[in-house]
């Protein structure tokens, strides 16, 4: 602890990099019925509950399209753009429920598919243009959730229009 805690003073940027940082993982779904977590699973805890993290990056593990497009907004071209690894830092559970929530029961949901290519564990089946949710299978990483291009277009407008990370590196080529 008291080295998670120094570190805020000795770096710049903190990343907490993989679901389990970023969100505690699958392990910390384990806990059913809001029940209390046993002292074992207090290991499973994401970062954001020790420290604030700048940046979370969620994935099991995340992929190098992921970790590429982290590095470029780490770069100084990336400074001044819509950063949804910034946003991410807000969650500190995520799983198919948070996009059901977020996404589909809001009515933003448009079928695109994303959620269902990006799932790691196949958890996701698009029926009827919208996501069907195999509970089951969700290893509660919250890739699927990170990845909706709709809730990027939501952390847009909330953060006054920014252009998005990939508009930025797109015009950079």
């Amino acid at each position: 602890m008291e080295l998670i805690a120094s570190l805020r003073e000795k770096v710049k940027t903190i990343v907490s990099f993989g679901s389990c940082a970023a969100v505690g993982g699958i392990m910390r779904f384990f806990i059913r019925g809001g029940q209390e977590p046993k002292p074992w699973q207090a290991t499973h805890l994401p970062l954001g509950q020790f420290i604030a993290p700048d940046l979370s990056v969620v994935g099991c593990p995340p992929s190098p399209q992921t970790i590429s497009r982290l590095i470029s907004s780490l770069s100084d071209a990336g400074k001044d753009i819509f950063n949804p690894y910034k946003k991410l830092t807000q969650k500190t559970r995520l799983s198919c429920f948070d996009l059901l929530d977020d996404v589909t029961n809001m009515q933003l949901c448009v079928g695109c598919r994303i959620c269902e290519k990006v799932c790691p564990s196949l958890a996701i089946q698009i029926v009827d243009k919208l996501p069907e949710f195999i509970v089951e299978r969700c290893i509660r990483c919250g890739v699927c959730y990170a990845h909706c291009p709709q809730l990027n277009k939501k952390w847009k407008k909330e953060d006054k229009g920014q252009p998005s990370l990939q508009t930025n590196l797109k015009r950079a080529e």
